[in-house]
């Protein structure tokens, strides 16, 4: 981009680790350095979350295009959520042990959601499929 976009603009954002653009909202400027950089200009970076993977990122603006076309018809892919009656102790931050059992439960296993919209959604999470239509599942992964 040739100019600072606005907080909340929508772009497209090359990862270069994946190799490959992704959609992205700007959340803010991050660091704006002095004198040239490796591009002949002042460097900007600005932090993007990704629409469709719901982490955030800081990246130079040279890594920042206009979002247009069919990729700014798509719906977004990534929701934030919350788990049902779920909350750090201390009611702000989550500690290293909480963390840490967390991953142990998810990573590399399927899990099956129950949605509940409400101003965040909140997401019950099971290890095992329910029936469509019946409400009869295995243990909530919060009772674990």
């Amino acid at each position: 981009m040739n100019l600072i976009p606005d907080v909340g603009v929508y772009v497209m954002v090359w990862f270069l680790k994946q190799e490959m653009w992704s959609r992205g909202q700007i959340i803010r400027i991050c660091q704006m350095s002095r004198g040239p950089s490796s591009r002949g200009c002042t460097d900007i970076k600005v932090e993007v979350r990704r629409i469709d993977y719901g982490d955030v990122v800081c990246v130079s603006l040279w890594d920042v295009k206009e979002l247009c076309g069919e990729a700014a018809s798509k719906p977004v892919q990534a929701l934030q959520v919350s788990l049902v009656n779920v909350r750090p102790v201390n009611g702000e931050t989550w500690c290293f042990e909480a963390i840490s059992w967390f991953k142990s439960k998810v990573q590399n296993k399927t899990l099956y959601a129950r949605l509940y919209p409400e101003e965040v959604v909140l997401v019950e999470l099971f290890m095992e499929k329910g029936k469509i239509g019946a409400m009869r599942r295995g243990d909530s992964l919060v009772t674990l």
